[in-house]
């Protein structure tokens, strides 16, 4: 009887993890980007994820982190489901409400350390999508850095009715949301 529960209890747990959307991480750890840049280190990400869109924008976040011995600047990217990525932050605006812009200067990750992308917070912003972003499926970034440099990232896509935040400069694109 106490196998039967055992199975049960793993056959539960199996079906859990399997409807939250996320795969379940690697028994080695976090995933790895593929490719290294030799004179920066390896870029790892770990909980990655991007939200589902149908078009116009969205965005993609999880744990970067930097093993090698000098920083990273993330500037922003490419990816065959957008017209552009960029690194963005949130910043307030002249009337002090959080909105969000592209990272003039990047997103740095120091040497050893890591960075949280996260919604209303530092993300990766995918520009002119160019088809719908499905959850279920897997996007590919490349994520250029300031020495010329990058990596490849897998996010797979998620729904996420959050951080429904503003894009700055303020224009008519200013009612935009991810």
């Amino acid at each position: 009887m106490k196998h039967l529960t055992v199975a049960a209890t793993i056959a539960a747990l199996a079906l859990t993890l399997s409807a939250c959307g996320s795969d379940p991480e690697p028994a080695g750890g976090p995933s790895t980007a593929t490719g290294t840049s030799a004179s920066q280190g390896t870029l790892q990400l770990r909980d990655g994820w991007a939200k589902a869109a149908t078009k116009d924008m969205t965005a993609a976040f999880g744990t970067l982190k930097n093993t090698g011995s000098s920083d990273l600047v993330v500037t922003g990217g490419s990816s065959d489901v957008a017209e552009s990525v960029e690194a963005h932050v949130m910043v307030k605006d002249d009337a002090g409400q959080m909105v969000m812009q592209e990272a003039k200067d990047g997103l740095v990750i120091p040497a050893g350390k890591e960075l949280t992308l996260e919604p209303g917070g530092a993300h990766l912003m995918l520009m002119g999508l160019k088809g719908a972003v499905e959850p279920g499926h897997d996007i590919t970034i490349t994520v250029s850095f300031k020495d010329g440099s990058s990596e490849e990232l897998t996010f797979p896509v998620r729904e996420f009715d959050g951080a429904k935040e503003s894009y700055s400069p303020s224009d008519s694109s200013s009612s935009m949301s991810h």
